[in-house]
């Protein structure tokens, strides 16, 4: 009775034999996994992380990758350009952002890391802000247009940061392939704990609310600060004084779920702009702002048949002074087409597709480069190009020039008192007023314009009129 005990039969997955213990086989199913790892390393397959779990995909009919490719990519200089993947313990990109010069990527976490990586290569350079406990989102990022080397983000944990970018000097023509001041395996370990002091003193917090920040933008002059929270509300700071000025409140009727999908979805010129919603069709729509009504609503006709919808995350225009001064191309992603779509708002076609995965929560851009990223641990750079390639004319005058940046901190500047000869400050005042129409102004009595260190308040008119009676 007693040596019935141990005759016992049991079953398993892997072992079908009474003559061989379940330990042996799982040892041996073990070095098998390890070894088709190793062979896949081997042969450069490109596998991203290693996995000892074995599974079978679904079958899926991808056909429409090829016929992308045939319409899309073959024949043309469009390209991908680097392909990285990260640690999914950073969380996925939530906002990104180019440079002026194109040189650096600016990207925010849904961990509340910031990173600032190469804009070509996408190598990972400097870590701005650590991941933050809990999680909070970065959801929007601006850079500073007087302020050389400064980035402001907005955190759902209602804070604005204003980030100092460290000077690093990177090849374009010879980029890095490592990392040069982060270690993203070492510092995926390193935790900011919510109501603690940053760790690394890049990251400051600029302006502080209870509520989490969704949006934020600057004023032409960089004398206000534009900041949209998720209880419907629009705050303009003063940034000085880094008190609010104005408030602009949303009725809360059936906006409950805006601020979360559609408030940072917003992406425009001087005159127009497109936005972008989460709905299966007409998601994308183009509004003038000067006339304050929406122009159309983009239908494109050259998509293919079989997509769950739009279902927009982001939106925005092509950033390219050479190639798109006019607004035409608008760049769109989101959880719908699993692709990443550059569209002709003229004629209503897509101009290009670049087949991405998971849900696309990050796009921009800087001249020819095309940088997204979202739901999935993967950082795409591509190349995109105008079919017609037609560059404009000479350049327009400076009050119809809607997409000029203009690079306040030149290269070749040495002096601080050189810098003032590139700033006229009646195009700055008037390019504030004409990028902020619902804002409303405090005039402060006793002070009639805005002096800085080594510039003059005076305007060409009075210091004429002043030499005249001289």
């Amino acid at each position: 009775m007693a040596s019935s005990l141990f005759n016992i039969s049991t079953y398993s997955r892997f072992n079908l034999s009474e003559s061989e213990s379940d330990i042996t086989v799982f040892v041996k199913e073990y070095g098998y996994r390890i070894k088709r790892q190793l062979e896949r390393e081997q042969e450069d397959e490109g596998i991203p992380f290693p996995s000892f779990a074995e599974r079978r995909l679904k079958a899926q009919d991808q056909s429409w990758i090829n016929e992308n490719y045939d319409i899309f990519f073959k024949d043309t200089p469009n390209d991908y350009l680097t392909k990285i993947s990260y640690l999914s313990e950073c969380g996925f990109i939530t906002s990104m952002i180019y440079s002026p010069d194109g040189i650096f990527l600016i990207a925010g976490f849904s961990t509340g890391l910031i990173q600032m990586r190469h804009g070509s290569t996408g190598v990972v350079l400097s870590t701005l802000r650590h991941i933050q406990f809990p999680p909070k989102p970065v959801y929007a990022l601006q850079y500073s247009r007087l302020e050389e080397r400064v980035c402001y983000a907005a955190c759902a944990d209602g804070a604005v940061y204003k980030i100092d970018i460290p000077n690093i000097v990177v090849s374009v023509d010879d980029p890095p392939e490592y990392c040069i001041r982060a270690d993203p395996a070492l510092e995926s370990m390193t935790t900011q704990f919510f109501g603690n002091p940053g760790i690394l003193t890049f990251a400051v917090p600029f302006i502080t609310q209870r509520t989490p920040a969704l949006s934020l933008g600057t004023t032409a002059d960089q004398a206000k600060l534009v900041v949209g929270y998720a209880d419907t509300s629009i705050k303009v700071y003063d940034m000085e004084t880094q008190e609010a000025e104005t408030t602009y409140k949303v009725q809360k009727l059936r906006l409950q779920l805006i601020p979360k999908k559609l408030q940072r979805l917003h992406f425009g010129q001087r005159d127009s702009l497109i936005v972008g919603s989460w709905q299966p069709t007409e998601a994308l729509s183009v509004w003038n702002l000067v006339a304050k009504k929406r122009e159309c609503i983009v239908r494109v006709q050259n998509r293919r048949p079989n997509v769950d919808g739009e279902y927009i995350h982001a939106c925005q225009f092509w950033r390219s002074k050479e190639f798109n001064r006019k607004g035409k191309y608008g760049i769109i992603g989101g959880s719908g087409t699993n692709c990443v779509e550059v569209i002709n708002l003229h004629n209503r076609y897509i101009a290009c597709s670049y087949p991405a995965p998971g849900t696309i929560t990050a796009i921009t851009s800087f001249n020819e480069r095309i940088a997204f990223s979202g739901t999935a641990p993967v950082l795409t750079i591509v190349t995109f190009h105008d079919p017609k390639h037609e560059k404009y004319g000479p350049d327009p005058e400076p009050e119809f020039d809607y997409t000029k940046e203009p690079r306040w901190f030149p290269d070749d500047v040495t002096d601080s008192s050189d810098v003032t000869q590139h700033i006229d400050m009646d195009e700055v005042h008037a390019a504030s007023a004409i990028s902020r129409p619902g804002i409303s102004s405090i005039s402060r009595p006793g002070i009639s314009s805005i002096s800085r260190p080594g510039m003059s308040s005076t305007t060409p008119a009075v210091r004429s009129a002043t030499s005249r009676e001289q």
